[in-house]
């Protein structure tokens, strides 16, 4: 009964988040004979009526899932110092941008956490990128690109973006037929510290 939309791998433990009725997120041993989905706690407030995990991220020992759309919307974190035993260390609210947004991807490295979305807001539609400290799950930059539209226009969105990649302090997009989108240099757009 899931519809998987995100997947992280550490210590031959699949980690598996999406949406469904009722379990959003579990984990598969791949070092088991046999492969078996063991579903994990969600919190209730990341896991009611239209709640789903659609990014994850590792730092150090933690799994930070992402909650998607649906606002509040949260990160629920885990402590999976064993990794095969998950342990629930609970919701931290993750502040919204823009109207009906919703998790395309994410991306960790070191420090940073990247969380794409697109976004519909009063006629406007577009993609924005969240930098994300991973410590603290405070926000350091929302980086956006939108126009208006019409959802009847037939005309395609700004940029289509549906991936997102760190590597150091790089970040690369998906950017569908356009190709690759990077940004050479985030610490420019974090070294302000967090931003409302």
């Amino acid at each position: 009964g899931l519809t998987i939309h995100a997947l992280a791998l550490r210590e031959q433990v699949l980690y598996v988040g999406g949406s469904g009725r009722s379990e959003l997120f579990g984990l598969v041993d791949l070092r088991a004979p046999t492969l078996r989905w063991a579903p994990q706690p969600v919190p209730p407030v990341a896991s009611g009526f239209g709640k789903g995990i659609d990014g994850l991220a590792l730092h150090g020992e933690r799994l930070i899932a992402v909650d998607d759309i649906v606002i509040p919307r949260y990160f629920v974190v885990y402590d999976i110092s064993d990794p095969r035993a998950p342990r629930l260390l609970g919701p931290e609210v993750f502040p919204w941008h823009l109207t009906a947004e919703r998790v395309e991807a994410v991306a960790s490295a070191g420090p940073w956490m990247a969380v794409l979305s697109g976004y519909a807001n009063h006629g406007f539609f577009g993609a924005q990128v969240a930098l994300v400290h991973l410590q603290t799950l405070r926000g350091h930059a929302a980086l956006w690109v939108g126009r208006p539209r019409s959802p009847r226009s037939g005309r395609a969105p700004v940029m289509d973006l549906r991936g997102v990649a760190l590597h150091g302090s790089t970040l690369y997009l998906a950017a569908g037929a356009a190709g690759l989108a990077t940004l050479d240099d985030i610490t420019p757009f974090v070294a302000r510290g967090p931003v409302p």
